[in-house]
């Protein structure tokens, strides 16, 4: 801590005072001492303060010390001796035993009354921490309370009442509790140096915070002291230098040991301004001193240039705007340099690939080089930006585009190709396929054709002279063994000529649909039954046009449900046979229903006839079942899968 008593005395925070007469550059130093030989209660100081009757006052580790300029005298906080009030007051900041105040008789003498502010978890009221490292009272009579783990808190006087100033829930803000100094700037903003939270800006009026980081220029994060210069600019002492805060543009600029700085480290509580605008700050060697106007910050914004690339760690001759790569020259080095060089290693940099990176990289004149390995294939501009040693940086950033092309197979030109190839492939593959089906289709019916023409006529006239002959026979009167030859090959020529018909039927690819199967089952029996006296009914048929039957299906159908109604005629009695077909999500549906005299289920013994609908049903994966009972007829009942493509119309309708 530093301060002018008005004496014309210099008070450091390790307790050397300093005589001047008038101009602090002009007159030779004289320094004393000032220790616990002549009567202070500690050596390590951590605040002075300068009352109003002229009294300095020193914060040390082990309580307050009073120095009249001759001798000093300790008080120690005993709650217990209590002595008369005054508005004379002190507020000391301790480390651990809260915020304490100090009431004097009397101007000039007299012991002080303590009563210290503590932290009490019952009381929301109460202080945040009971390590206060510092204190301010602002232009409207405000008291600022920085604690050292607790935060910010405003304290009210009057009502002895603290009121706890809490960052919004971000991660950013919550690291800044460890408040290590405070200062109020011309416009009413409070300032407050953290230990591990950099520099963070409230506004009162609306309980707002700021941080200003690395990001922002700021490269420490501990800021042990603030002061504001008569430009209203702020000067801040830290753990990385003195650094000056333009609070119009928000831009910092840096000092460093090459600048006259002490030592890069500084101390807490040891920063004071005079009535002169001097500013001093102490630190781990020492102090300094200047006045804020002496400073001269060049305005100079350097220019910025690509001074190397470097593509396989083989320089790039020449300046070149633009390189183009193959994919594997990928591996790529670009050094770059600001031409400002009063002290180059000042000098800040940041740097971005557009096309790869999002944000700019940051760096220093420790590091001028930028290193990029394994890019891929693409177009990029490599940008670079910096400062001059007073962190004045230049906008125009230099740039370098670079393009890396693909590989063979990942250019434009190759990947049409092979779309090209896969869809004449896919075209080919598929012309042959249809023509394949078409030759199969043409098979199909020329052999129906051949079949219906050929050997179905034949056997058909064989069928006919069978039954002329037989009747030649019998008019004649013999009754011969050659009459009943002629009736049995008659009889199974025209069972061989229906097997033909239904074969004919099976492979015409024109008579491939569920509507065509119930059209044939009716045209198959409407003669015969209008003969013996049944009613056959067919249900939803004009539904069923559209659903497509594979050959093989179509053929155990119409043998399973040949099979059923040639069952009913036989043995049910009925007078009435109904056959409905539905589908639905691909599943066909088939239902034969008769009111015939039925039969119980537990007691008849299928024979070949129904076992082999059964095993025809699950030849195709299908599941046929009976339902029937005594005088109640009976219900057959088929259930298949059809495949998506079945539901489509044939190409070749």
């Amino acid at each position: 801590m530093i301060i002018a008593g008005k004496n014309g005395k210099i008070y450091l925070a390790f307790l050397l005072f300093i005589n001047f007469s008038a101009n602090l550059f002009s007159q030779d130093l004289n320094f004393k001492n000032l220790s616990v030989k002549n009567g202070l209660s500690n050596n390590k100081i951590n605040a002075i303060l300068q009352d109003k009757t002229g009294f300095i006052w020193f914060g040390t580790d082990d309580g307050l010390n009073r120095f009249d300029g001759y001798e000093v005298k300790v008080y120690r906080n005993n709650p217990a001796d209590r002595f008369s009030i005054s508005e004379n007051i002190i507020w000391a900041a301790t480390f651990g035993g809260g915020l304490n105040k100090l009431t004097f008789a009397d101007n000039s003498s007299g012991k002080p009354d303590f009563k210290a502010y503590r932290h009490n978890s019952n009381a929301a009221n109460s202080i945040s921490d009971d390590r206060v490292y510092t204190i301010l009272k602002d232009s409207k009579n405000n008291f600022w309370v920085g604690t050292y783990g607790g935060g910010l808190s405003k304290f009210d006087a009057a009502n002895e009442t603290f009121e706890i100033f809490i960052p919004p829930d971000d991660d950013q803000l919550q690291i800044n509790n460890k408040i290590l100094s405070i200062t109020e700037s011309t416009q009413g903003i409070i300032w407050i140096g953290t230990s591990g939270g950099g520099l963070v800006k409230f506004d009162p009026s609306s309980d707002l915070f700021k941080v200003y980081s690395a990001s922002d220029g700021l490269t420490s994060t501990v800021v042990y002291g603030i002061l504001e210069d008569n430009s209203q600019n702020l000067w801040l002492s830290s753990d990385d230098g003195i650094f000056l805060l333009n609070t119009s543009n928000e831009k910092f600029t840096q000092f460093k040991i090459e600048d006259g700085v002490q030592s890069l480290e500084f101390s807490g509580g040891a920063y004071f301004k005079d009535s002169n605008g001097f500013m001093y700050f102490g630190g781990i060697n020492g102090f300094n001193y200047f006045h804020p106007d002496s400073i001269v910050i060049s305005q100079y914004a350097p220019t910025i240039v690509i001074t190397r690339v470097k593509v396989m760690d083989v320089e790039v001759k020449g300046k070149p705007e633009e390189l183009r790569l193959s994919y594997d020259q990928n591996f790529i080095s670009i050094e770059f340099s600001a031409l400002d060089f009063f002290s180059p290693k000042r000098n800040k940099y940041s740097y971005l690939l557009e096309g790869f990176q999002k944000s700019w990289i940051s760096t220093d004149g420790s590091n001028r080089t930028a290193i990029y390995t394994n890019l891929p294939a693409g177009e990029f501009t490599f940008k670079v930006k910096g400062t001059n040693a007073d962190g004045i940086w230049n906008e125009n950033a230099a740039s370098i585009k670079i393009i890396i092309n693909p590989p063979f197979y990942q250019t434009w030109w190759f990947v049409t190709l092979i779309i090209i190839a896969l869809a004449l492939l896919i075209y080919y593959l598929g012309t042959i396929r249809i023509k394949s089906q078409l030759e199969i289709e043409r098979l199909k019916l020329k052999i129906a054709s051949d079949l219906h023409d050929n050997i179905g006529a034949g056997l058909t006239e064989i069928s006919i002279l069978s039954e002329v002959a037989g009747r030649n026979e019998y008019d004649s009167g013999s009754d011969s063994v050659v009459k009943k030859d002629l009736q049995k090959i008659s009889d199974t020529a025209r069972q061989m000529v229906d097997s033909m018909s239904d074969i004919v039927w099976v492979v015409n690819p024109q008579r491939d649909s569920l509507h065509d199967l119930i059209i044939k089952l009716k045209d198959s029996y409407n003669e015969f039954f209008s003969s013996i006296g049944i009613s056959f009914q067919v249900n939803n048929v004009e539904k069923s046009d559209d659903i497509k039957l594979p050959m093989e299906y179509k053929q155990n159908l119409l043998l399973m449900f040949k099979e059923a109604i040639n069952n009913a005629i036989k043995h049910s009695g009925c007078k009435k046979i109904i056959l409905e077909a539905f589908y639905n999500n691909y599943t066909i549906k088939i239902i034969l229903r008769d009111d015939g005299r039925g039969f119980d289920l537990n007691d008849v013994k299928f024979g070949n006839g129904i076992k082999n609908m059964k095993a025809r049903a699950n030849k195709i994966n299908g599941n046929i079942m009976w339902d029937s009972g005594k005088e109640k007829g009976t219900v057959i009942n088929f259930t298949g899968k059809l495949g998506k493509i079945n539901r489509v119309k044939s190409l070749f309708d």
